[in-house]
């Protein structure tokens, strides 16, 4: 079992694959449709810290980009070789979402900043992120409350766009009115 797990199809493994970043089930997992079971595939580095992890598959590279908040590091992992390589040169932020955008051949990152608080979007090629053409997108709070953000990413190719989903939750926080 883990507390923090994200799942993601592998198309080269033809496999769903299940990251878990805390607790015993800190591993990237397989799961066996014949068997019906979650089989270890690989473990995953120290570094990677215990998060809530993002990550989308590159088709065209054959890797994942792996995000982890805690540490706030960024990898690619090869599921065919179990290597996980760091990443560097990636904005700092909560990353809340990644798709993998067909036509650019990037996946996009929706990563929250806090202050001020927005989402920011990025664009990686497999080598650099650079900004998104999409300006970023503010959100709002009550004064005094505290904010946590869930955003998912959906592309459509047919018609060539990334659709984002950000579901704000504001809890009391604070004494502020």
């Amino acid at each position: 079992s883990t507390d923090y797990i994200t799942l993601g199809y592998d198309p080269d493994l033809l496999k769903i694959l299940a990251l878990g970043t805390s607790g015993p089930g800190r591993a990237m997992w397989e799961f066996d449709d014949v068997g019906t079971a979650w089989v270890l595939r690989h473990v995953i580095p120290d570094a990677v810290g215990g998060g809530i992890p993002a990550m989308c598959h590159d088709p065209v590279r054959r890797r994942w980009l792996i995000s982890e908040p805690i540490s706030n590091t960024f990898w690619s992992y090869d599921s065919t070789t179990g290597m996980w390589i760091p990443l560097t040169g990636f904005p700092t932020g909560w990353t809340e979402s990644m798709v993998w955008d067909a036509v650019s051949q990037a996946i996009v990152v929706a990563q929250a900043v806090d202050s001020p608080p927005k989402l920011n979007m990025w664009e990686f090629d497999g080598t650099t992120f650079v900004s998104s053409v999409l300006p970023a997108l503010p959100f709002h709070a009550p004064r005094g409350a505290s904010v946590g953000l869930w955003s998912t990413l959906a592309y459509s190719p047919s018609q060539n766009a990334s659709f984002l989903v950000n579901n704000i939750s504001v809890g009391s926080g604070g004494t502020g009115g």
